[in-house]
């Protein structure tokens, strides 16, 4: 199930579903990421958080191309979680929000000089109430 390398619509499912002590969730969003290698739209998200704290988001890009990050959760604040991630050559901390278990917001940034990036995604159902990480 999923996206499929061909472009193909995915299949119709349950956004996510809750594994103990982790999260398992897919869904449509928007969003963007920038870095010295341009500017790419973002489409889908998909992220698994397991027992041992281990953290993979996977961006979908309007190309059909997947941007992932791997790393580990370093803390919970309510319904936030904070994972310092690395991926495509660059690290930093990935902030997550969730609400009743559905991830809403996701949001990245740093480096230095030519080197800084930004990324920015959204849950299709998310609104953004002036709310700015």
């Amino acid at each position: 199930d999923g996206w499929h390398l061909d472009g193909g619509e995915p299949e119709r499912r349950e956004p996510e579903r809750r594994v103990e002590g982790g999260l398992d969730f897919r869904g449509p969003g928007d969003g963007s990421f920038n870095s010295r290698r341009g500017d790419e739209r973002l489409t889908n998200c998909e992220v698994r958080i397991e027992r041992e704290n281990e953290i993979r988001a996977t961006f979908r890009t309007r190309r059909d191309t997947e941007i992932v990050f791997t790393g580990r959760v370093v803390r919970r604040e309510g319904d936030r979680v904070i994972a310092e991630v690395s991926g495509l050559g660059i690290s930093g901390t990935l902030s997550l929000d969730t609400e009743r278990g559905r991830v809403r917001h996701v949001s990245m940034s740093g480096g230095r000089g030519r080197d800084t990036f930004d990324l920015r995604w959204h849950d299709e159902g998310w609104r953004d109430e002036g709310r700015r990480d």
